[in-house]
């Protein structure tokens, strides 16, 4: 009774998210030219995000950072800024693949202002890692929980990905792809 009183004075209310925001990558070029919706901030090294794709396939475009040939210590940003003013429910969801496996150093944070190291860094994410991929090869796309970003509903969501490494024993690659916002309104 109390879900059709509900309905009667909400009737837009919606159980099921909408997809709000999806990023392939297939539409950018290789190389750094991200689009307008992302930054690329090079901390530390001399190596940085980039678009790239698989040498059989010249259509399938992902986001890339490795520290193989880079310097001695790498901090690379990919930051996403989203305008999430009108929701009041939201979730993250993305891919990612590594190879040459050697350690963990990817992670994800999630703030509401452009200082994203400040922010909250998501340790509960299924990522690529070592135990789905063999040595010295890349592992396949692997996809994330839907990872609730609902506090950062009415006002600005920044979304960072984060890679630490370096150019001798931290130097696995990271791929990113379809990179997913769903919401209510």
């Amino acid at each position: 009774m109390k879900f059709l009183l509900l309905l009667l004075f909400f009737p837009h209310f919606s159980f099921t998210q909408e997809l709000f925001f999806q990023e392939n990558f297939d539409q950018m070029t290789f190389g750094n030219s991200f689009n307008h919706n992302w930054v690329v901030k090079n901390i530390e090294g001399k190596n940085s995000w980039r678009i790239s794709s698989h040498k059989n396939s010249k259509t399938k475009l992902y986001a890339k950072i490795s520290g193989y040939k880079g310097s001695e210590k790498e901090e690379d940003w990919l930051i996403l800024k989203q305008d999430l003013t009108h929701c009041y429910n939201a979730s993250l969801q993305f891919e990612t693949a590594t190879g040459f496996y050697q350690h963990h150093g990817l992670s994800v944070w999630i703030h509401d202002s452009e200082n994203i190291s400040q922010g909250e860094k998501i340790d509960s994410i299924k990522l690529a890692s070592e135990e789905n991929i063999k040595a010295y090869s890349f592992s396949p796309f692997v996809s994330s929980q839907r990872i609730n970003v609902s506090a950062f509903c009415g006002g600005m969501f920044y979304l960072g990905f984060r890679y630490l490494g370096n150019n001798s024993n931290e130097s696995t690659v990271f791929e990113l792809d379809n990179i997913q916002i769903w919401i209510n309104e």
